[in-house]
């Protein structure tokens, strides 16, 4: 089972924490590649893509969502992430569960996200209880 990691990471570069947006990535990779699932990270190679352009960064975003069978966004930034919303959009028109985990405020208050999004999550832990629990019988 593949799942695309989202969230957003241009906020974190804006403020100097590039690698706050990329330790959550990497610690929820292994944890679900430990339970024998493939991780997609859009962080990965992050400074080797820069030079390309936008169009096919964004192809590339397409690439891994439609090849995933679930999202799981951290929704911190969410608001100022309109890749990430581009994500979650493009996933659930294809029928595929988002995970959302965070504070998720922002999730109650917008009517399409809350559309969107089939489960929230206090944290990463809590996000892979319910993946394993809901998706977890054919990995």
């Amino acid at each position: 089972m593949n799942i695309y990691l989202a969230g957003a990471i241009s906020k974190y570069i804006e403020q100097g924490k590039f690698d706050d947006c990329v330790k959550w990535r990497q610690d929820l990779k292994h944890k679900l590649e430990a339970l024998g699932y493939k991780c997609f990270d859009p962080c990965e190679n992050f400074d080797k893509n820069l030079g390309y352009s936008h169009s096919a960064i964004v192809r590339q975003n397409m690439f891994y969502v439609n090849k995933c069978d679930i999202l799981v966004v951290n929704i911190e930034y969410l608001k100022e992430s309109p890749g990430t919303l581009f994500e979650m959009t493009m996933a659930y028109l294809q029928h595929k569960p988002i995970i959302a985990f965070g504070d998720y405020e922002i999730i109650d208050e917008v009517p399409h996200l809350y559309e969107m999004v089939s489960q929230c999550c206090d944290d990463i832990n809590e996000a892979i209880k319910y993946i394993v629990n809901m998706y977890g019988q054919l990995v």
